[in-house]
C-alpha cells in the first residue's frame, strides 16, 4: 500500500486495443480511476492502429487532474513486422503490441501494461513499487491461456 509519505509516482500505465475492444477498455480505465491515489499521476497509454481521437473521447474526458490518457498509433511499426505476426482465435494484432512498448516509451525504467478486458479492485500503483530484482518482467499467468491444449 501507498503510504501518504512515500514520494509522489510517476505510473505509466500501458493498455493495447483495436475498436472492438473500445467497451472492455472503458471498463479497464474506469476502474482504473476508481482505484487511483491523488497522490499519483498516472500516465495512460493506449496503444493501437485503428482506434481514433474522436472514440476516445468518451473514455478521456472528465478524469481526473493526475490521469493523462494518451493515443499512441502504431500502425508504423505493425507494418514492419506484420508478416511475422501470428493471428489466430484471440490472437489478433493488437496482442503484440505491448512488446512495442520498450522501443517506443524508453525514457521509461518500467511500466505496467494491462489487458483491456478486466477491472481492477485496488490502486495499481502498488505494482510500480514492486522490487523485480533482476527480472525484466513480472506477469500474473492467465489459466484459461495456459491450460488450454
Amino acid at each position: 500500500m501507498i503510504n501518504n509519505k512515500q514520494k509522489k509516482l510517476l505510473v505509466p500505465v500501458f493498455f493495447s486495443t483495436d475498436v472492438n475492444y473500445l467497451p472492455y477498455l472503458s471498463v479497464a480505465i474506469g476502474s482504473l480511476i476508481d482505484h487511483s491515489s491523488k497522490n499519483n499521476t498516472y500516465n495512460i497509454y493506449i496503444l493501437t492502429t485503428d482506434v481514433t481521437n474522436e472514440q476516445i473521447t468518451p473514455i478521456a474526458e472528465n478524469v481526473p487532474f493526475n490521469v493523462n490518457i494518451k493515443l499512441v498509433n502504431v500502425s508504423n511499426v505493425v507494418k514492419e513486422i506484420k508478416e511475422k505476426m501470428v493471428i489466430r482465435d484471440y490472437f489478433t494484432e493488437s496482442i503484440y503490441f505491448r512488446l512495442f512498448i520498450p522501443e517506443l516509451f524508453p525514457n521509461y525504467d518500467k511500466v505496467i501494461y494491462l489487458d483491456s478486458d478486466i477491472t481492477l479492485n485496488a490502486d495499481i500503483a502498488e505494482l510500480i513499487t514492486v522490487d523485480l530484482r533482476d527480472n525484466l518482467l513480472g506477469a500474473a499467468l492467465e489459466p484459461t491461456v495456459y491450460t488450454d491444449k
